[in-house]
């Protein structure tokens, strides 16, 4: 059921297998659910509830705004046919308008892959079978948000914060490539390929993500270059005139100047550059394809 929805990355799955655990064990051991209960929650409810929200963790303040987002998302999901592409189409206004993405068309629309898990029927063992149109008709999101907690940023990311918060920006740019290093397991080999920017870990690349976006006040990120990407025509599949027109866009090239990327930031470290400036990642070697696939991550 979930590994089709995490693109069968190993390394999502594992991470998916041990968060499942670890809400299962706090819904089951510590407040005490029971199947009695007029508001419970199930096993299929935690195994869905936890898949989605580890893909796209924006979600979980959506519900805690909306507790009936889930909700609808299911019925929307399950009673409606809605085209579903391998492309994400992002407006400028629905990325940034937060009564766009309180809404279950938004994510059903933008993340094709929501609706295919909540269609999917969870087999919970040889002979059994839920057998419900809506899983989360009747149960507690409450309860769903009681068992994920939320978590402290890993150590690894202190630095790259540190670098952030101090607006030390060429630092954090340096930091970012070395952390995403460590996390792909490309250390020796001091370089990121296209399979490890493919199955880098959803959970890392929205912390390094989220971490740019409130330092710069929303003017740096991966989500900010992948709005710039995506709206110049950009997709998975390198382009050359895209990729010479996102470039110039995010300030890594002057317009009719030779072909470099330059890393330009004023003395007081102030963020007058372009949107989307950093990161830049300046040792990657797939620097195309790799951005390209990056930038087109469903995750971001």
């Amino acid at each position: 059921m979930v590994a089709p929805f995490f693109d069968y990355n190993p390394r999502c799955l594992k991470q998916y297998i041990n968060v499942l655990r670890l809400r299962i064990h706090i819904a089951y051991y510590s407040i005490g659910v029971t199947f009695a209960e007029t508001e419970t929650i199930t096993i299929e409810q935690i195994c869905k509830f936890t898949a989605i929200t580890l893909r796209y963790p924006r979600l979980i303040l959506e519900l805690k705004n909306n507790n009936q987002l889930l909700t609808e998302l299911e019925k929307n999901a399950v009673d409606k046919s809605i085209p579903s592409t391998n492309s994400i189409i992002i407006s400028s206004e629905s990325t940034l308008n937060n009564q766009e993405t309180g809404n279950a068309n938004y994510w059903l629309k933008n993340y094709p892959k929501i609706k295919q898990l909540l269609c999917s029927e969870m087999i919970l063992d040889d002979q059994q079978k839920s057998g419900k149109k809506y899983i989360f008709e009747n149960g507690s999101i409450k309860k769903l948000l009681e068992i994920s907690p939320q978590q402290s940023l890993p150590s690894k990311y202190f630095k790259l914060r540190e670098f952030l918060a101090a607006e030390k920006w060429k630092e954090a740019d340096e930091e970012t490539y070395l952390v995403m290093l460590q996390v792909a397991g490309r250390d020796k080999q001091e370089s990121l390929d296209i399979e490890s920017v493919e199955k880098f870990p959803c959970i890392d690349l929205y912390i390094i993500d989220k971490l740019w976006v409130k330092y710069s006040n929303g003017k740096l990120g991966f989500s900010v270059q992948k709005e710039i990407y995506q709206n110049l025509g950009g997709t998975r599949n390198y382009n050359t005139q895209v990729w010479n027109n996102f470039v110039i866009q995010v300030g890594w090239r002057q317009r009719g100047g030779v072909n470099f990327y330059k890393i330009y930031l004023d003395d007081r470290g102030d963020i007058s550059t372009p949107l989307g400036h950093l990161p830049y990642l300046g040792g990657l070697e797939v620097w195309r394809g790799g951005r390209s696939i990056l930038l087109s991550r469903r995750d971001l």
